[in-house]
């Protein structure tokens, strides 16, 4: 995320030279359809966050997850998940910054997955970079998250479970106590401060906002969400 920031922060200030852009600027239109789903296939590309992720294979950004313009990140935040424009468009520069062409007008979903540019340690359902591939589903790490729900609901299948905002809290802090575990226990640096606490627990309210309302959600959906990036409703 520092990285981001201080590239944001020179194209801002002018602190980088204007160049002419590169590639050919996609053309794609907004379609929200949640029913609309398919899983990435060969060649497409995915993020480490299963909500852009579900943004691609919603089929509402490009599902190659591939050439992807600021004014189309941005229409598919705001429309997709109620995300006020200026966030959005901070969002939407990052991913542009990432793009390792610094010439370029737009983005795949793999230019993001940096270690501390949007993901980070203590993820509820992707390893952390010390020890596993940050983009993909992990059930092991997952399988903590679960664990909460099933502790705070005895008796009760998965089938039953509804999530609220204080299980969702304990799920998150579970994750956090079990990464930072692994990482002393394999004597590796693990990363986890404001920043990173700030991004978790939005991470949290994104989910819980985008299935369900007041923090009330569908296990099941949770898990179909994390699992495949996929959004029921």
């Amino acid at each position: 995320m520092s990285e981001m920031f201080s590239r944001l922060s020179k194209k801002i200030k002018g602190g980088e030279t204007a160049k002419p852009p590169t590639g050919t600027l996609t053309h794609h239109v907004i379609d929200v359809n949640w029913e609309n789903w398919s899983p990435p296939g060969v060649g497409d590309v995915r993020s480490p966050c299963p909500a852009i992720n579900a943004l691609a294979n919603h089929n509402i950004l490009p599902h190659n997850g591939k050439g992807i313009t600021k004014a189309m990140a941005v229409e598919a935040l705001t429309k997709s998940f109620n995300v006020d424009p200026k966030i959005a468009n901070v969002f939407a520069a990052s991913g542009i910054i990432a793009n390792p062409d610094h010439n370029a007008h737009t983005f795949d979903l793999n230019h993001v997955s940096k270690h501390n540019y949007i993901e980070h340690d203590g993820s509820l359902s992707r390893d952390d970079a010390s020890f596993g591939d940050a983009e993909k589903f992990s059930p092991e790490a997952f399988n903590d998250v679960l664990e909460t729900y099933r502790k705070a609901n005895p008796g009760k299948s998965d089938d039953e479970i509804m999530t609220n905002w204080a299980t969702a809290g304990h799920a998150r802090w579970a994750r956090i106590l079990a990464s930072k575990a692994k990482h002393e226990k394999a004597q590796a640096t693990w990363i986890y401060g404001i920043k990173e606490a700030i991004m978790s627990y939005g991470e949290t309210s994104l989910y819980l906002n985008l299935l369900g309302k007041d923090g009330v959600a569908p296990l099941q959906w949770v898990k179909i969400f994390f699992g495949t990036s996929r959004i029921m409703s």
